[in-house]
């Protein structure tokens, strides 16, 4: 294998690392903002890794293959964090007050 698609896959089995670090060791207030920041360092790395290794040919779809698989597997990861209770106050129903919150952990009451 090339070291430029190397490097690709380098980078989403760094999302998929990073996904469970982030799923095991941080809060789950916190989770969501570390994996806003971790997509970042990956899309850093990325640029770096493809500018080190790679041509000229192929670095703008080498960059976005990289890039949106971590993206893809990182909204995964968020999806299944958000689900399980983290989110940072992101309720989407609260069975004790029948309120539904959309972000912030601040209640919407419905008339009804």
């Amino acid at each position: 294998m090339r070291p430029e698609r190397s490097a690709i896959l380098g980078i989403w089995c760094a999302a998929i690392a990073g996904a469970f670090v982030i799923g095991f060791a941080v809060p789950e207030e916190r989770q969501l903002t570390f994996v806003t920041v971790f997509m970042l360092v990956l899309f850093l790395v990325a640029g770096g890794l493809q500018t080190f290794l790679g041509s000229s040919k192929g670095f703008i779809m080498r960059i976005a293959l990289s890039t949106v698989g971590a993206f893809a597997i990182l909204a995964f990861a968020s999806l299944v964090m958000a689900l399980h209770g983290g989110g940072g106050g992101l309720v989407l129903v609260d069975s004790a007050a029948s309120a539904t919150s959309l972000s912030f952990g601040a209640p919407l009451a419905f008339a009804g």
